[in-house]
């Protein structure tokens, strides 16, 4: 046994059976030998140690994909005793057969399969083992309610847009939770129950609800798949924001500041030819630059009319942007998981 923990050889002793399959006919009676004996030919009726042996093996584990992912660890058994010019495994002979249980803990028991080669210098025979995480765990406690809190924050985008306090603090309440659940599932860390409070928006959230997912979470020094979703919903909940102070800024004015008026500078001459001021200051019509031009263009409307405008283009933005970020997103994330 090669990949095993130390060094493990098959062994004859007390629990080893010794059976003989008797498949051929004995030799004629030899008249010369005293003794009422049968022989048997060693080439037609062979023999079989049967022992069992308990063995913990290693397995490479390619935690990448979690919990999309399907392992396949490895038993590598190898004749130690002789070479193959005197013993060798029979291909047609040797089985493996799995009798346990199909359903484990975290994974299922998709195959198993005996792989024998005696082209090496000792006989060698690897049995391998396919096994597929048993994904019904990770949905329910980590992408069904994360997928929840991403609806939950796109919902803010309809509240009230007078009230900046309630949706700002409803979508940071959402990335408080998501941060808690992504800080969790990356250090594989036992929280105790937190309690987040606001003062508006959903009041108490209990993100205690996530305080069981760390314990089945495999720490590892790379990115996983679950890694990569929790951090896109917080990428998610964090445009959802920037849209909130967009919108609130150009609802107050704020993207259509003072500093967008424009003064030049005109020289003026009195009726009777001489020369007078110059220099003289006067102030053009109002002029928007920037973001606010980019998005509204020309426009003769009011300034209040303008930040009204402006404020209904962001949220416009938001409604779209928004959904066509999750999509993509999902788009390219299951089609690289199940490619």
């Amino acid at each position: 046994m090669v990949n095993v923990r130390g060094t493990e050889r098959t062994m004859v002793d007390s629990e080893a059976v010794l059976t003989i399959h008797r498949r051929g006919l004995p030799l004629p009676d030899d008249l010369s030998v005293p003794e009422d004996i049968n022989v048997y030919l060693g080439a037609e009726n062979h023999l079989s140690v049967e022992r069992k042996y308990t063995s913990k093996f290693l397995c490479d584990l390619d935690l990448a994909l979690y919990p999309f992912d399907v392992q396949r660890c490895f038993m590598d058994l190898e004749v130690l005793s002789a070479a193959t010019d005197f013993v060798v495994l029979q291909n047609a002979i040797s089985s493996v057969t799995y009798i346990g249980a199909e359903l484990l803990i975290e994974y299922e028991v998709v195959d198993v399969k005996l792989t024998v080669s005696n082209n090496q210098t000792m006989a060698e025979a690897e049995v391998e083992v396919k096994l597929q995480r048993r994904v019904g765990y990770p949905i329910i406690s980590i992408y069904v309610p994360t997928v929840i809190l991403l609806i939950l924050a796109y919902l803010s985008l309809v509240f009230r847009r007078d009230n900046f306090e309630t949706r700002v603090m409803s979508a940071l309440t959402v990335l408080l939770v998501l941060a808690s659940l992504f800080t969790q599932a990356s250090h594989s860390l036992r929280f105790g129950k937190l309690v987040f409070v606001i003062e508006q928006g959903f009041g108490f959230v209990l993100a205690s609800l996530f305080k069981q997912t760390s314990t089945s979470l495999p720490k590892t020094s790379y990115f996983k798949m679950v890694d990569v979703w929790l951090l896109f919903s917080i990428s998610l909940i964090f445009f959802v924001i920037v849209f909130h102070v967009l919108i609130d800024m150009a609802a107050d004015g704020k993207l259509l500041s003072a500093s967008s008026r424009i003064a030049s500078a005109i020289k003026v001459t009195p009726v009777d030819g001489k020369e007078g001021l110059q220099g003289v200051s006067v102030v053009s019509p109002p002029a928007d630059r920037g973001l606010a031009r980019w998005i509204l263009g020309e426009s003769p409307d009011s300034r209040l009319e303008r930040n009204r405008k402006l404020g209904d283009k962001f949220f416009t933005y938001a409604l779209t942007f928004i959904p066509c970020y999750f999509s993509m997103f999902n788009v390219i994330y299951w089609i690289y998981i199940f490619a």
